[in-house]
């Protein structure tokens, strides 16, 4: 190939050398990585246009530099999300100004068998942490980039040198190949038993119209396996043979179904079709248009509450979600939606497509970025008794660093136990130098992880005093500001503390006890090890047996958010347990009744009673005698003699007092869920049928009552 690149002939005979390279990527369906090292800024616009001359097409520019490129639309790094489920011949990736992991990791997805994926860096030999910006957004305040371990900078510049693909210089000596450009080489595949085709996959969307209804289908797989594209085919092939067919299609926005449709209109020779009908999952919500079929595309990256009422609402549901964790929510389907999908429709079916579709298998890409991010090693196979002895110890960042398979058993495990877990926590856990993992082993093998941080201690009186007026929010610091924040008391600011973000535990050991003695063994190691902790403590979604386990190791809520996190629709929860006196803990704690009493009906009418009732179940004195005899409405509402609106305001300083005097826990569990919606929540008789899958409102409602009046003539 010959072609003159802003007059920049040895540029060009250069990026010629690609050509053939290229060519038999293209053959061969296999992406062309390319490192680019950047230490001439001026020779950057001609090399992006020979790049563009050489791969022509869709490209896009992942850049925080505003980079003169021809024709590459550019978009910050931050961004990614919006380009997920599309493609693109070339994808570039300035990492120069900082190296956001979960944007790496995505953007490889997005190029098509044949194109390229070129990573733009600065000179590799002077690259230092201080240069990677993205740490400020990682790190808690007042740590800078040169602060961090630089550890995860390390990993990717050793993983860059141990690759075969070709690494370009641009200097202003010239133009050099440090490595020589070759094709890539294919890898061994190893496809699992249960993998399906894509074909397979189309048929068994095909046959769900002609199944019987409430059997979901669910398409899993990674980035590139043609699970968009296996729905649009399936949808046109419906709409052929049955016209009159009904099909919605929804997604977290038009863009993620632009692979769909575009397979739906090269199948069925048509754009659009008046019986295809793409709507937001708000809308699908607010209108439940009937449909024969509704095809639900990056269904992980949807809240879970609104992908499970739109499974309750329709008849036949099929489901396309990635595997892939760069979203923060591709375990996190697994590990919480699938489950729920199940309880409603127990007939689910799972279908995992392990055949790429973008691209050719034993892609050299795609396997260099799972070993980059650790994206698919396995757990090991541990064997573990009640009789095991397990050992337990602090796991220093170093030591992660110098060996990858704990490494590699240490990620792999926060990763399948939580369903947010992202590169991007691959490079916290290496680089943040708060970060701690205390770790329990069988031997050898890690079976359970507690990944704490430690907070405050900050000595600037300024920022505290800005803290507690509200005017500062500093990077990190969760559990001090909020205690500060909710007791206007500036000693928690001032005190160390440390923060539980996560306790994973290997799945065989679950339901053993291990998760419970390794959070006991932690508390032991930070007393130990950081004399005058004020206390240790855990923000997290909330889950009314994820709070009864911090609960029975002797953690106390003392913070329930008024506002549902965006993907799971659940409300933070924060609970403490002080290794010194605090009366802010204290005052927490009161705000938190208050909370619930004042936002019940408002703010958390949506939140699980469930979780509401643990957490008056936390703040429920020590029991004490029965109150005296309950007020006559109460006992004529019991007894049928008045409507429940008439009574409801005496019914919640019932509610209240069992809460003050103890007695809330002696209630039996199905009780206190039904009352905490009802009374606290104010939600209606038809809504909580629903919500507990119970028959009609006024058979609900009756059997309340009985209830009710068992308790209240116990009295």
């Amino acid at each position: 190939m010959s072609f003159s690149v802003f007059g920049h002939e040895v540029l060009a005979d250069e990026l010629s050398a690609l050509s053939p390279i290229l060519a038999q990527c293209r053959r061969e369906g296999f992406r062309l990585p390319l490192w680019v090292e950047v230490h001439s800024e001026a020779l950057l616009p001609a090399f992006l246009e020979g790049l563009e001359a050489l791969c022509p097409g869709g490209g896009l520019l992942l850049s925080a530099a505003g980079l003169p490129v021809m024709a590459t639309p550019r978009t910050p790094p931050e961004n990614f999300r919006q380009y997920l489920g599309q493609e693109f011949e070339r994808v570039i990736v300035d990492v120069r100004q900082g190296l956001i992991a979960n944007a790496l990791a995505a953007s490889q997805g997005w190029v098509r068998g044949g194109g390229v994926w070129c990573v733009l860096m600065p000179d590799m030999m002077r690259w230092r942490p201080e240069s990677d910006r993205d740490l400020e957004r990682l790190l808690a305040w007042p740590s800078r980039p040169d602060s961090g371990n630089g550890l995860f900078l390390q990993r990717f510049r050793t993983q860059v040198a141990q690759s075969p693909f070709p690494v370009l210089v641009l200097s202003e000596k010239g133009v050099i190949w440090r490595v020589t450009p070759e094709a890539p080489a294919r890898l061994p595949v190893v496809m699992r038993d249960t993998a399906v085709t894509q074909s397979e996959a189309i048929e068994a969307l095909v046959r769900l119209m002609s199944q019987r209804a409430r059997r979901p289908l669910v398409l899993m797989a990674d980035r590139g396996r043609g699970k968009s594209a296996a729905m649009g085919i399936a949808a046109a092939r419906i709409l052929t043979s049955r016209p009159e067919a009904r099909i919605l299609v929804t997604a977290p926005d038009k863009l993620a179904v632009q692979n769909l449709l575009r397979h739906f209109e090269q199948q069925s020779g048509m754009p659009t079709h008046p019986h295809l009908t793409f709507m937001t999952p708000d809308a699908l919500l607010r209108d439940l248009p009937d449909a024969d079929l509704l095809l639900i595309d990056e269904a992980a990256a949807m809240p879970a509450p609104v992908v499970l009422q739109l499974v309750r609402h329709y008849r036949r549901v099929a489901l396309a979600t990635t595997t892939c964790g760069y979203e923060g929510s591709g375990q996190g389907f697994r590990l919480r939606v699938e489950p729920g999908i199940r309880a409603i429709c127990p007939q689910l079916r799972t279908l995992e497509l392990a055949y790429p579709m973008r691209w050719s298998a034993g892609d050299p890409l795609e396997a260099w970025c799972n070993r980059l991010f650790l994206q698919q090693t396995p757990l090991p196979d541990v064997q573990v008794s009640g009789d095991t002895l397990l050992t337990f110890r602090a796991i220093p960042a170093s030591e992660l660093d110098a060996d990858e398979r704990l490494l590699e058993h240490c990620f792999t495990l926060l990763r399948e136990a939580h369903y947010r877990t992202t590169p991007d926590d691959l490079k916290v856990l290496l680089d943040a130098p708060s970060g701690r993992l205390f770790a329990a082993f069988s031997g050898d093998e890690v079976v359970g992880l507690g990944w704490f941080v430690l907070e405050g201690a900050l000595g600037d009186p300024e920022l505290i005093e800005a803290i507690t007026e509200g005017r500062r929010r500093p990077r990190g610091h969760v559990l001090p500001q909020l205690l500060t924040q909710i007791s206007v008391d500036k000693a928690p600011l001032k005190h160390l503390w440390a923060r539980i973000m996560r306790i994973a535990v290997h799945p065989r050991c679950q339901n053993m006890g291990v998760g419970s003695l390794l959070l006991h063994k932690l508390v032991q190691h930070l007393n130990a090890e950081y004399p005058g902790l004020a206390g240790a403590g855990a923000v997290f979604a909330g889950d009314e047996r994820v709070l009864r386990f911090w609960h029975r190791q002797h953690f106390d809520a003392f913070y329930l958010g008024t506002r549902q996190d965006t993907w799971t629709a659940s409300h933070a929860v924060g609970v403490i347990r002080c290794f010194q006196s605090f009366g802010c803990a204290t005052q927490a704690q009161r705000a938190l009744e208050a909370t619930l009493q004042t936002y019940g009906p408002t703010a958390l009418a949506h939140a699980a009673p469930g979780l509401l009732d643990e957490l008056l179940c936390s703040l429920s004195r020590d029991p004490s005698p029965w109150p005296d005899s309950p007020p006559r409405q109460l006992l004529a509402y019991a007894r049928g003699q008045r409507p429940l609106d008439q009574v409801l305001p005496q019914l919640r300083e019932w509610l209240i007092l069992q809460v003050e005097t103890g007695t809330w826990r002696r209630l039996a569990p199905e009780f206190r869920r039904w009352t905490v919606a009802r009374v606290l929540q104010q939600r209606n008789w038809a809504d909580l049928c629903r919500l507990f899958d119970h028959g009609h409102p006024s058979a609900a409602e009756n059997a309340w009552r009985k209830a009710l009046l068992a308790y209240l003539e116990a009295a």
